[in-house]
């Protein structure tokens, strides 16, 4: 793709697949001509600080929390301004949300005096997530049950078939 003929300031950088499983790039967006300027050919931290080194006016780099870009956007402009892309920001900002909702149900349930929970009554993702939670305390149950027992650990795929 290569660079763009107007020096970029501000920049989102993040990865992306060229080939599920087996192959991931950088990509590089303008953010202020809401573009994308370049695809590098790889992740590594020292294909994205020679790409930086290239680009000197760059001020502001706006990223997720990969320890690797933000090690090399520090060694290749250190006084560019790091900051968490809106995406990853939302991301992490609904996660913490969700486990503090999580965290507090039993208590708003008894709140709302809400003593009996009906599956029926479940949105078509929530019945997915409460299947989930249903296995994963179908297993907890089975392990602790084991372990008290003091049998032998067994491997996953018999652990799958038990269930």
């Amino acid at each position: 793709m290569g660079s763009a003929s107007v020096s970029p300031r501000v920049i989102g950088i993040d990865d992306w697949i060229w080939r599920k499983w087996q192959r991931y790039g950088t990509m590089i967006c303008d953010l202020e001509r809401r573009q994308v300027i370049d695809l590098l050919p790889d992740c590594e931290p020292a294909t994205v600080k020679a790409w930086l080194r290239a680009h000197p006016g760059i001020r502001i780099i706006a990223r997720d929390r990969n320890g690797g870009y933000g090690g090399a956007a520090a060694r290749a402009l250190p006084e560019a301004v790091q900051v968490a892309d809106r995406w990853h920001l939302l991301q992490n900002a609904s996660a913490v949300f969700l486990a503090a909702v999580q965290h507090s149900m039993p208590v708003i349930r008894r709140a709302i005096g809400a003593n009996t929970f009906d599956p029926a009554l479940l949105a078509a993702a929530e019945k997915l997530q409460y299947e989930g939670f249903r296995r994963r305390q179908k297993t907890n149950r089975m392990v602790r049950k084991m372990s008290a027992q003091e049998r032998s650990p067994i491997h996953a795929g018999e652990l799958a078939a038990l269930i």
